[in-house]
């Protein structure tokens, strides 16, 4: 006897909202096993996988919703910010690129692809990421000191000087 997916969706979510994220997984991993396919159900089994702490077991559904789902940054954006925390540069730059190939705009994406960078020593493209970063999201103060800091690095001290005024023009109180 196969459960009935309403039911099914309706007690998953309903363990979702309780953040009885074990549970939800439970449920979102049997319809998975019923269709494979399904983004909706692969988004709930990420998103209990995610509330759960079950990091190990989100990075496949990730990558599984980045095959099926050809439209949405969101799975590429959150595999890269996994993959940059767990210290695989070079796959977190690879997921970063494809989210921004779908939203160019997304500062998020910038930072995980700036700092992937900054950390395989890819000074020019980290400060290429940084400098995005900050025409993207005003209100960032702390990616304009990242930059400075890789701009000094580049031996570009004279740019970083003028990023750091210009900071200080933008926002006089950080210098009380």
């Amino acid at each position: 006897i196969q459960p009935n997916p309403i039911v099914l969706r309706l007690l998953a979510k309903l363990k979702l909202d309780q953040e009885e994220f074990k549970d939800a997984a439970a449920l979102y991993e049997l319809a998975v096993k019923l269709d494979p396919n399904n983004k909706v159900w692969l988004q709930g089994l990420g998103l209990a996988y995610g509330k759960s702490g079950a990091a190990d077991k989100l990075e496949g559904v990730l990558k599984r919703l980045v095959d099926l789902d050809y439209e949405s940054a969101g799975p590429r954006k959150k595999l890269a910010a996994l993959l940059l925390e767990r210290k695989d540069y070079a796959q977190a730059v690879r997921y970063g690129r494809l989210a921004l190939h779908i939203d160019v705009m997304d500062p998020d994406v910038h930072r995980v692809l700036g700092q992937a960078y900054a950390e395989l020593k890819q000074i020019e493209q980290a400060i290429d990421e940084y400098s995005a970063v900050i025409e993207l999201d005003a209100e960032d103060l702390e990616t304009p000191l990242i930059l400075a800091k890789l701009l000094i690095a580049a031996n570009k001290p004279l740019l970083a000087r003028e990023r750091l005024e210009s900071l200080l023009k933008a926002h006089p109180e950080m210098t009380a």
